[in-house]
């Protein structure tokens, strides 16, 4: 299906945009246009035509079918329409708009104006005209009603008259409110709302809209706090403004906030007030509302300005900033400053949302501490190591301002400390001795080395500069005791105390040897057990004393020695586990010591025991309590309780103490075990 909506009696118009069964179409000019012609002929109607194919049309001759239609399209008359105030004061400008007026799909060509209009289209008499839809501003002195006329002719040359009456009237005169910028508010509530930061002041100026012919403004008056009710209209004594001034006096002062009838005579503003009296807290929403008096003692209508308080968010002064940079070890302190202009200090909140997970963050004041230790330091692998800090500081009124920013720990050097000593007190002569003394050095992260040094050392011994080291091969000649210090340092000269050891030097054929005897990796029962070492080898022959070390377990052993003759020592062990004893042989005489014997004896883990006391016949009624607390372990591990109750009357079944009431004449048998 195609269509042609302006059929022109020639040639079909096959437009695809025109196709389908059913089609929308607009005329935009009437039957009765210039241009619309069929075969030539203008005609009083349009013709659209139809044209309709089937499947078939594209093989050979298309099957085509063709219907007309005619329409007769009438033009749109012309509307004119005044758009404008129906009352005005005297002197009061009035904007009148035709821009409303319209022809349909037509243009209007022509607007023309009688300003005093009296109703009769022939008497039309043409005072403004203007080929485009422009306003008219009119004012009228006297007090009476009059018509004004809209004459308008579209491009067909058809014509609209209409009229409008305007009434003049006694009005009292209007003030408006101005920021002395772009902001103005009227009597009619337009343009009336403004917005402030809080803390902000600004200054209002009063100013005229409307002042009648032969009237002029007498005083203003300001309530800086107005409640919504004009009977309640509070002004405020500081610019209760009474002076009577008009374009006569040419008075101007707003020091002495004297009124003025018109803005010629002040330019800037007439009254002004600065608002408001007193710093506000946001977000609060605030009126104030302005009234002029005129020489009739006539009042306006009020001005009424809603003064938005927007809240502020707090701010970090940029001129506090905390240090950036922090030491090792020291105490590291930041108090911050917070500007905002409408909230009290009191009511901030201070949060470090990220920290160092050290730091302490104030949240009423929000002074940071924090105390750097040694791996927060920038140094070695961690070089780049920084650590962020955000704080956030909220008001009361929900608003919040943010401190970002990073903090760089510098190495404080520290000295090292001994941390391994391993220095035997024995050796022997032509036999290698080892030992080692090490230390830990707090700035090692950083790249600090450790320098090892020995301090009246025999002759012979040495010890590794840089691990703590110490070999020796002592000789036949240096037997008997040597006294000598271990001494360490950093880089930078810092050191623990020196570490003083003693080593006694014998040969193997005068040292005793000592063994663990049967009690060497024995296994014992929990409780006291006593150890009897065995002396192996006594060369000189003299009278031994003996020296008990307990090493480990998992307990501390106190090792009581009983005899020296065997050497006996006798412990109490509880805890289950294995134990580590030494054993060492000193000869008085000759001042030789005998290497320790290292022995090792296992506690084992014993079962507890289970023991229940209570009294064995109630009566009826009572509540019976069984008591499991003489229960134990021979190890002193703690043990949990498990009671059998068949009867299902226990208030608890892992209680030390369960009880029940005995409510029924019975006899009741309960079982009691206890775990490690």
């Amino acid at each position: 299906y195609y269509w042609d909506f302006t059929y022109d009696g020639y040639t079909f118009d096959l437009n695809p945009n025109n196709s389908g069964v059913v089609k929308k179409f607009t005329f935009t000019e009437d039957s009765m246009h210039d241009s619309n012609l069929y075969n030539g002929t203008p005609q009083e109607y349009v013709i659209v035509r139809l044209q309709v194919r089937d499947e078939d049309h594209t093989a050979g001759s298309p099957s085509i079918s063709y219907a007309d239609k005619t329409i007769v399209v009438l033009d749109v008359l012309p509307e004119a329409i005044i758009s404008g105030p129906s009352i005005l004061g005297q002197g009061e400008n009035g904007v009148f708009n035709p821009n409303q007026s319209h022809s349909g799909t037509d243009a209007i060509t022509l607007y023309e104006w009688d300003f005093e209009y009296d109703g009769n289209p022939d008497h039309f008499t043409v005072d403004a005209s203007s080929t485009t839809p422009a306003s008219k501003t009119l004012s009228w002195s006297a007090l009476t009603t009059v018509t004004i006329g809209l004459r308008i002719t579209d491009d067909d040359g058809l014509k609209d008259i209409v009229s409008k009456s305007i009434v003049i009237e006694d009005r009292p005169v209007s003030p408006k409110v101005s920021d002395l910028e772009d902001f103005i508010c009227g009597t009619d509530g337009s343009n009336c709302e403004i917005h402030i930061d809080e803390g902000e002041s600004i200054t209002f100026s009063a100013e005229e809209s409307y002042i009648p012919t032969g009237d002029w403004v007498t005083s203003y008056q300001w309530d800086i706090d107005y409640q919504g009710v004009p009977a309640n209209f509070n002004p405020w004594v500081p610019y209760l403004i009474t002076d009577t001034c008009n374009t006569s006096q040419g008075h101007c002062t707003t020091n002495t906030m004297l009124a003025c009838a018109n803005n010629d005579d002040c330019p800037d503003g007439l009254v002004r007030i600065p608002y408001p009296s007193s710093p506000l807290d946001g977000p609060v929403t605030k009126y104030l509302a302005l009234r002029a008096f005129d020489n009739n003692a006539q009042a306006s209508e009020l001005a009424v300005v809603k003064v938005i308080v927007d809240n502020v968010p707090p701010v970090f002064d940029p001129g506090v900033q905390p240090n950036t940079d922090a030491a090792e070890g020291q105490d590291y302190v930041f108090v911050p400053k917070v500007n905002d202009p409408g909230d009290p200090k009191a009511d901030f909140r201070f949060e470090c949302t990220v920290k160092p997970l050290t730091m302490l963050c104030n949240s009423l004041s929000g002074r940071i501490e924090w105390r750097p230790a040694s791996n927060d330091v920038a140094c070695g692998a961690q070089v780049d190591l920084r650590h962020h800090v955000v704080m956030t500081v909220r008001d009361g009124d929900g608003g919040e301002g943010q401190l970002d920013y990073w903090i760089r720990v510098t190495n404080t050097n520290g000295a090292p400390e001994w941390s391994t000593l391993d220095i035997p007190q024995l050796a022997t002569v032509d036999m290698n001795y080892y030992a080692i003394a090490a230390a830990d050095d707090p700035d090692a992260a950083c790249g600090d080395q450790l320098d090892y040094s020995l301090i009246g050392a025999p002759a012979g011994m040495t010890i590794s500069e840089t691990s703590g080291e110490i070999n020796w091969k002592p000789t036949q000649n240096q037997k008997g005791r040597h006294d000598f210090q271990v001494h360490v340092e950093d880089q930078d000269g810092l050191s623990p105390a020196n570490w003083s050891a003693t080593v006694f030097v014998q040969s193997s054929e005068e040292t005793p040897i000592l063994g663990c005897g049967d009690f060497a990796n024995a296994t014992v029962q929990p409780g006291k057990v006593c150890l009897e070492a065995e002396v192996i080898a006594n060369p000189m022959e003299q009278e031994l004393e003996f020296t008990w070390t307990f090493k480990s377990g998992p307990e501390t052993l106190w090792i009581n020695p009983v005899s020296d003759d065997p050497p006996t020592a006798c412990v109490a062990a509880s805890a289950h586990g294995q134990y580590i004893i030494q054993v060492s042989a000193y000869d008085p005489v000759n001042e030789i010591y005998s290497p320790p014997a290292t022995c090792a004896i296992t506690v084992e883990n014993v079962a507890p025991g289970a023991v229940v006391g209570f009294t064995r016949t109630y009566n009826s009624g009572d509540w019976i309590i069984l008591d499991g607390n003489m229960s134990g372990d021979y190890n002193g591990d703690e043990i949990t309780y498990s009671w059998t109750d068949t009867y299902d009357v226990l208030n608890s079944t892992t209680s030390p103490e369960p009880g029940f009431l005995a409510e029924n004449v019975a006899s009741y048998h309960f079982e009691l075990t206890v775990n490690d």
